[in-house]
């Protein structure tokens, strides 16, 4: 073994000794590839953009609150389509908060000014709708596929009262964050009420304003609370299984957790809203690491709301108060020189 090599070596046991021995994540954060969005009415502009979604294409979609609409960029930022205008009507949206993407491209949104969710296939094309007298005007839940009508807010059965976060689970069953009634709801791939679980509390299982929702793809549902400051895992039986996480700006701290995703390895990305940073967790919620602060250059957040992971790694958030889209991927780690590249291709 020569000289150099055992210096060498020695300092990189040194390092990950140091890096051990201290409160920071061993695992180094992702690189920030690319950014794109301005505040605007335009395609590839935002106003209040509040989640991110991936089809397995690798195609991006963002719901804006406060353009009531869809746009969809390829993974670049390459701008394609949009879809939405404000109104009560099919297709048409209030405030959309969460939008997920099912395994066969279809897009979930949750219409939270109008109290419903609604489906559209990969290119806008309203599919269906569900809530409480979305079809009629009943106080009942129901399923309408043409001359929709806006929800009614109340707290049966399938009906919502300012529903937020969505996901969907390898069946195609969507899970809602209804967050004024301090549950999830669960609905299968064609909208009928399957079940919820949840009330107001700070026991497990119970909820403090639950804003994003995330499953795996074992079937574990994690929950974001926006004023509980946690996070809970539940099973495919939603049965209570885990939490993590209180009040502050410490690692593993959140203030005012919402947008949330699992990766293919069951890694946990949560977008800490009010500490303008993502910190990512394993399964169990041991922090792994986290990145970001307040501002606005490139790694920087302001009101981080939405998260998405692709199969690669790459991670997409989306920021309220940049009105932008950033995407970061690796990590890449060089100890000895220079910055980290990343591999071409990003």
């Amino acid at each position: 073994m020569s000289l150099k090599f055992r210096r060498l070596l020695g300092l990189l046991l040194l390092v990950l000794s140091l890096v051990a021995a201290s409160s920071i994540p061993f695992e180094p954060a992702p690189a920030f590839l690319l950014k794109w969005g301005t505040l605007g009415i335009n395609n590839g502009e935002f106003i209040f953009p509040s989640d991110v979604a991936l089809d397995a294409a690798g195609n991006v979609y963002v719901a804006e609150n406060s353009n009531h609409r869809i746009q969809k960029f390829d993974g670049t930022g390459t701008f394609l389509s949009t879809w939405g205008t404000f109104g009560a009507l099919a297709g048409q949206l209030d405030g959309p908060f969460g939008v997920a993407v099912d395994a066969l491209g279809n897009v979930c949104v949750v219409d939270t000014g109008n109290e419903r969710i609604q489906k559209f296939d990969k290119d806008g094309t309203f599919l269906r709708m569900w809530g409480w007298g979305v079809n009629t005007g009943a106080t009942a839940f129901e399923i309408c596929t043409s001359g929709c009508l806006a929800g009614i807010a109340g707290s049966g059965d399938g009906q919502l009262n300012f529903p937020t976060g969505v996901a969907v689970d390898a069946a195609g069953n969507f899970y809602v964050a209804d967050y004024l009634n301090q549950r999830i709801q669960k609905f299968d791939s064609n909208g009928n009420f399957l079940t919820n679980w949840g009330s107001a509390g700070t026991d497990d299982g119970q909820f403090q304003s639950p804003g994003g929702v995330a499953v795996d793809a074992a079937g574990n549902v994690y929950v974001s609370e926006f004023q509980g400051h946690r996070i809970q895992k539940f099973d495919s039986s939603y049965t209570f299984l885990a939490k993590w996480g209180a009040q502050g700006s410490g690692d593993g701290q959140f203030e005012n957790p919402i947008g949330l995703k699992v990766d293919a390895a069951g890694n946990v990305y949560v977008a800490d809203a009010n500490n303008d940073r993502i910190q990512k967790f394993d399964s169990n919620g041991t922090l792994l690491t986290k990145w970001g602060e307040l501002g606005a250059a490139d790694g920087q957040f302001d009101g981080p709301r939405g998260v998405a992971v692709n199969l690669a790694g790459d991670v997409y958030v989306v920021e309220q108060g940049n009105n932008r889209i950033q995407k970061f991927g690796g990590p890449w780690l060089d100890l000895f020189i220079g910055e980290p590249e990343p591999p071409s291709g990003h």
